[in-house]
C-alpha cells in the first residue's frame, strides 16, 4: 500500500513537470488537410515512402504533398493496412483486398475475399495485417490467417486472440484467458512458458526486451512487463502505476530501440531501451489528440500516429527540438541564452531559467525574482550574463539578479567599436547610454547627450552611428571622442532613397549597411550618400527580414517560415512564426540555432539528414487525371490543358515551391498549390519543368507537346499529295482556260474584225449620207437659186414689156413667160427632191414621228432642214414662204415640241438617232 501511494505521489509531483520539455517536431494533419474521416486505424508505407492510412472513410493515400481518399465499392470501414511485395493490402468487415498504384499514384482495388473460405471471414473484422517479408498475416479477434502469395491458410487458435507480433521471424499472439502463444513454421501455436500471468490482462504489444533475451510486453491497463525464463518482472517500476492509468492502446519498439507507447487518454510516451523517460507528447505541447489508434515507423525512423482525430508525424529522425508553451504560461519569447547547463529565456513576462543538468528529463522554467516585466535582450560579457529589461539593465548570477542601470528599456547592447571591448553602447527608451567594464563586470558609465529619442537598434559604420527606433525612421549620428555627446545628426528619408517607413529594420550584411522598409532591402552607398535598392536580396522570393548570424550564415525570416542561408545557398527551412517585430535567433553551437517564437522556442539542428526525402518527384496527367507515363512523355496536341504534379516524402508543413518551364519561362514563379501546376495553351515543342523547394531541393522533368495532327508527317504527306493534285487541277484548269481564252480570242478577233468592217461600212454610209445630205442641200440651194434667177428674169421681162423701147412681140413674151413659170413650178424636181429627202432622213423622220406623232409633214421637213443646219434664209424658199413666215413656222414647231425658248433646235434634233 505504501508503494502504491508512493507512485501516486510521484505521478502528481513529477509527471506534470515533464509537460514542459524539449520535444521532437510534430506535424499534424487534420480532416481539413486530408478531407476524410477523423479516425485512422492503421498506417503503412510503400518502398517509395508514400503513406497509406486505414481511415473510417476508406484508404487514404499521401505522397508528401497531397492526400487522396479511395473508397471501397462496398463503402466499408477499412480497419487495417499493410504494404507487401508491391501492393497495399487492406482489411475490413468480411472483406480483404489489395490496391495497385500506377506511376501517377492512382490506386486500383482488387477484392480477394472470394479466395478465402466463407466460414473463415463470416462476420469478422480484419483489425490487423502483418507482413514478415515472405508471407502476409491477417487477423480478427477470432480468426488468424496466413497468405503465402498463392493461398490462404487458417491458423487454429485455442480462443479469442489479440494482436499478432513478429520478433526475429517468430510470431507471438495473446489468447485471452490462456496466455501468449508462439506460432511455429508449421502454423501450430504453442504456449510461451510463464505467459499465463497475462491470462486476465489485455496485451497490446509484444517485443524483444533489449535488456535480456526475453520479451517486453505492454498491456492496456496493467502496466508493462518483461517475460524471461518463465519469470515476469515490471519493466519500469517508477512509471508502472502511471502506465496503468493512461490505457496503452498501441506500442512499438523502433529501430533506434525507443519504446513508444500510444495511449487512449494521454497521448504518446517515448522511453529509451533502458526505460529512461524521453518524451511525452500530448495536447498540451503540440499533439492535437490524445487517443492513439495506430503507430507506424517509417524507413527514416520517424513515427506516424493514427489518431482518433487526425494523423500526426513525430520527427524522431530530426535532431531538432521544440519547446511549446501552448498554455501561455511564460508569454512571448524575445530572447534566450544558454550558459552552464542553464537555459535562460526572456519573455514579455520576465526572465525564466531551468538547469538542464539538475532536471535531466524536464524543462520546467522558473521565474527569476526582480525580472518581472518585458525582457528585451540577454547578452554575455566576460562570462557574465546581463539582461536588457523594461525596468533597466540587470546582472544575472546563477539564479540571482542585480540591477546595474535604471535607464528603462535596455533594447540593444553591443561593444562600442574602437573601445577594445571595454565599453558597451546601449540603445534604450530615451536615447543612448555607455557601460564600461570594471573588474570583469559591466557598470553604468554615462548617458549620451544630444539625442533623447528611443533607440531600438544601432549600427556603427565608418565612424558614424546609425540608429532607428519606433516610428522614427533612420538617423545618422556622430559621437565625440568620449562618446558622451552627439555632435551631428542627419535624418534619412525618401529624399535619400528610402521610401517612407516609420519602423525600418537596420542591419549590417557583408560589410554593408542595409535597411528593410517592409517591402524591399536598401544598401547604403557612401559615395553618393544614398540608399539604393539591393537587387541581390530581391532575387529571393517574397518579402523577408534578414538576421545575420556568423561568417556567411544568415536568416531569411518570413511571417510563417525561417530559412537558414549560407551565402546564396539554402541550408534548412522551417515552418516557424518568430516573435513579431523582434525576430531574435541564438547560436548555440556550430550546428544548433535557437529561434524565439510566440509560443516557445525552436532549436534547429542542421546535422539532420533527410536522405531520399531530399528528392522531388514529378509526373504529368491530363485534365481527367489520366497519367502520361514514361521518360519524356508526349502530350497530344488536342489536350486543352494538363497538370504537372510534384511531391516529396518530407511530409512537412510550411513547404513552398517555385517553378519555371524552359524555354518559355526564365523567371521562377511561385506555385499556387503544393501538389500540382495547371498548364494550358502550349504550342508543339520540347519543354523542361524545373521545380524547387524553399530549402533549395530541386528537380526537373522533360516532356513534349505533340504537334497537331494536321502538322504530323502523315498529314504533311497528305498535304503534299493534295498539293500535287491541286497543282494538276490548277494546271488542267489553266490549260483549259488558255484554250478557251484562245478560242474566245479568235472569236473575239473575228467579231472585232467584223465590227471593224461594219464600223468602216457605217462610217462609209455615214459619210455617204453626209455627202447625200450635202448634195441634197446643194440641190435645194440650186433650186432656190434657179428659182430666184428665173424670178429675176421674169421680173426683168415684165419690166421690159412695160417699157416702150423693146422689140419683143406679145407672142414671144407669152412663150417666154410660159417657159419661166413652168420652170418655177418644178414639180418633177420637187418630187425628186422629196423622194431623196425621205430616203436619206427616213430613220430620223421615223424616230421623230414616233416621239411626236402630232407633227405635220411640213413640221418634220422643217425639223430635218434645221438638223441639216440650214439657215432660215435658206429654208424659206424651200417652203415658198417669206423669211417672216419661216420664223413663225419655227415658233410653232418649238411649241409642238414643248421646248423652251433658249433650247437650241439644231442641238436638240441631233440628239434624236438617225
Amino acid at each position: 500500500m505504501k508503494l502504491f501511494y508512493f507512485f501516486i505521489l510521484a505521478w502528481y509531483i513529477f509527471i506534470p513537470k515533464v509537460f514542459g520539455q524539449h520535444n521532437p517536431l510534430i506535424t499534424h494533419y487534420s480532416i481539413a488537410d486530408y478531407k476524410a474521416h477523423h479516425q485512422n486505424w492503421g498506417i503503412t508505407e510503400d518502398n517509395d515512402g508514400n503513406l497509406f492510412t486505414a481511415n473510417t472513410s476508406g484508404l487514404l493515400f499521401g505522397n508528401g504533398n497531397q492526400w487522396s481518399l479511395n473508397k471501397l465499392r462496398s463503402n466499408k470501414i477499412i480497419r487495417s493496412v499493410c504494404y507487401h511485395k508491391g501492393n497495399v493490402y487492406s482489411g475490413s468487415h468480411n472483406e480483404i483486398g489489395f490496391w495497385e498504384k500506377d506511376q501517377c499514384g492512382v490506386l486500383t482495388y482488387k477484392d480477394v475475399t472470394h479466395e478465402i473460405k466463407s466460414s473463415d471471414l463470416q462476420n469478422e473484422e480484419i483489425w490487423n495485417i502483418m507482413s514478415d517479408g515472405d508471407s502476409l498475416w491477417f487477423q480478427s479477434f477470432s480468426v488468424l490467417m496466413v497468405f503465402d502469395g498463392k493461398k490462404f491458410f487458417r491458423v487454429k487458435m485455442p480462443g479469442t486472440i489479440m494482436f499478432l507480433f513478429d520478433i526475429d521471424g517468430k510470431k507471438y499472439v495473446q489468447t485471452l484467458g490462456k496466455g501468449i502463444y508462439e506460432i511455429g513454421k508449421d502454423l501450430i501455436p504453442s504456449l510461451v512458458p510463464g505467459s499465463q500471468f497475462f491470462n486476465d490482462k489485455v496485451v497490446t504489444g509484444i517485443f524483444r526486451n533489449e535488456k535480456n533475451t526475453g520479451l517486453l510486453i505492454t498491456t492496456s491497463t496493467d502496466g508493462i512487463y518483461t517475460l524471461s525464463k518463465n519469470r515476469v518482472d515490471i519493466w519500469n517500476p517508477f512509471y508502472q502505476q502511471h502506465f496503468k492509468t493512461i490505457q496503452i492502446n498501441k506500442a512499438l519498439v523502433s529501430k533506434n530501440k525507443y519504446v513508444i507507447l500510444g495511449s487512449i487518454n494521454d497521448g504518446v510516451y517515448i522511453f529509451d531501451e533502458s526505460g529512461s523517460f524521453l518524451f511525452h507528447l500530448h495536447t498540451g505541447n503540440g499533439l492535437h489528440n490524445n487517443t492513439v489508434l495506430s503507430i507506424f515507423e517509417n524507413k527514416y525512423g520517424d513515427i506516424w500516429l493514427g489518431l482518433d482525430k487526425g494523423i500526426a508525424k513525430i520527427h524522431l529522425s530530426d535532431l531538432s527540438r521544440e519547446y511549446k508553451d501552448i498554455a501561455g504560461q511564460y508569454g512571448s519569447l524575445y530572447t534566450a541564452f544558454q550558459k552552464d547547463h542553464k537555459m535562460y529565456i526572456g519573455t514579455n513576462q520576465g526572465v525564466y531559467f531551468y538547469n538542464k543538468k539538475a532536471r535531466k528529463t524536464t524543462t520546467n522554467f522558473t521565474l527569476m525574482d526582480g525580472t518581472q516585466g518585458q525582457t528585451w535582450q540577454l547578452f554575455e560579457v566576460e562570462g557574465k550574463l546581463y539582461c536588457g529589461h523594461n525596468e533597466g539593465t540587470f546582472l544575472i548570477d546563477g539564479s540571482q539578479t542585480k540591477k546595474i542601470s535604471s535607464l528603462t528599456g535596455g533594447w540593444y547592447t553591443e561593444p562600442l567599436p574602437g573601445s577594445n571591448g571595454k565599453k558597451f553602447l546601449q540603445g534604450h527608451y530615451t536615447g543612448l547610454a555607455v557601460f564600461q567594464l570594471e573588474n570583469g563586470q559591466l557598470v553604468f558609465s554615462h548617458r549620451v547627450n544630444g539625442y533623447s529619442f528611443p533607440v531600438k537598434k544601432w549600427v556603427m559604420m565608418n565612424d558614424y552611428l546609425w540608429v532607428t527606433g519606433p516610428n522614427l525612421g533612420i538617423t545618422r549620428l556622430m559621437l565625440n571622442k568620449d562618446a558622451d555627446k552627439v555632435t551631428q545628426q542627419k535624418i534619412y528619408d525618401n529624399s535619400y532613397g528610402l521610401p517612407d517607413s516609420k519602423n525600418p529594420d537596420l542591419y549590417m550584411f557583408n560589410h554593408t549597411l542595409m535597411v528593410w522598409n517592409g517591402e524591399n532591402h536598401y544598401a547604403y552607398d557612401s559615395t553618393r550618400d544614398l540608399f539604393v535598392k539591393n537587387e541581390n536580396m530581391s532575387s529571393f522570393p517574397g518579402g523577408f527580414i534578414v538576421r545575420p548570424l556568423m561568417k556567411d550564415e544568415w536568416l531569411r525570416i518570413y511571417p510563417d517560415e525561417v530559412v537558414l542561408m549560407k551565402g546564396d545557398i539554402t541550408k534548412t527551412s522551417r515552418a516557424l512564426t518568430m516573435t513579431k517585430d523582434y525576430h531574435n535567433a541564438l547560436i548555440i553551437d556550430t550546428t544548433r540555432y535557437l529561434f524565439c517564437l510566440d509560443d516557445g522556442y525552436f532549436i534547429d539542428n542542421i546535422k539532420t539528414t533527410k536522405s531520399k526525402r531530399d528528392s522531388l518527384y514529378i509526373f504529368i496527367t491530363d485534365s481527367e487525371g489520366n497519367c502520361f507515363s514514361g521518360i519524356n512523355p508526349s502530350i497530344p496536341a488536342h489536350e486543352p490543358s494538363f497538370f504537372i504534379h510534384f511531391y516529396d516524402q518530407l511530409f512537412d508543413k510550411g513547404k513552398q515551391y517555385v517553378y519555371r518551364i524552359l524555354p518559355v519561362q526564365k523567371e521562377w514563379n511561385k506555385t499556387h498549390t503544393l501538389s500540382y501546376i495547371s498548364m494550358s495553351n502550349f504550342t508543339a515543342g520540347d519543354y523542361t519543368v524545373e521545380i524547387k523547394r524553399n530549402d533549395g531541393i530541386a528537380a526537373s522533368f522533360s516532356f513534349s507537346v505533340m504537334p497537331p495532327w494536321y502538322t504530323s508527317n502523315p498529314a504533311k504527306m497528305l498535304y503534299f499529295s493534295l498539293l500535287m493534285l491541286l497543282l494538276f487541277v490548277v494546271k488542267k484548269y489553266y490549260d483549259n482556260k488558255l484554250i478557251s481564252e484562245r478560242n474566245s480570242y479568235e472569236l473575239n478577233k473575228t467579231r472585232l474584225v467584223k465590227e471593224h468592217e461594219m464600223e468602216i461600212e457605217n462610217q462609209r454610209l455615214v459619210h455617204e449620207n453626209r455627202l447625200k445630205n450635202k448634195e441634197l442641200a446643194n440641190t435645194a440651194l440650186q433650186l432656190v437659186q434657179k428659182n430666184e434667177i428665173l424670178q429675176e428674169i421674169k421680173d426683168e421681162l415684165i419690166q421690159i414689156r412695160k417699157s416702150s423701147n423693146h422689140t419683143l412681140t406679145t407672142s414671144d413674151f407669152q412663150v417666154m413667160m410660159k417657159q419661166i413659170n413652168e420652170s418655177l413650178t418644178m414639180e418633177d424636181n420637187k418630187k425628186l427632191f422629196d423622194d431623196s429627202f425621205e430616203e436619206i432622213h427616213h430613220i430620223f423622220l421615223k424616230n421623230l414621228k414616233k416621239k411626236f406623232p402630232n407633227l405635220s409633214k411640213d413640221d418634220m421637213q422643217l425639223a430635218t432642214y434645221i438638223r441639216m443646219n440650214l439657215t432660215s434664209k435658206e429654208m424659206a424658199p424651200l417652203f415658198n414662204i417669206s423669211l417672216r413666215g419661216l420664223e413663225n413656222k419655227r415658233y410653232r414647231l418649238r411649241k409642238k415640241l414643248g421646248l423652251p425658248v433658249d433650247e437650241n433646235l439644231h442641238s436638240y434634233f441631233n440628239t434624236i438617232e438617225d
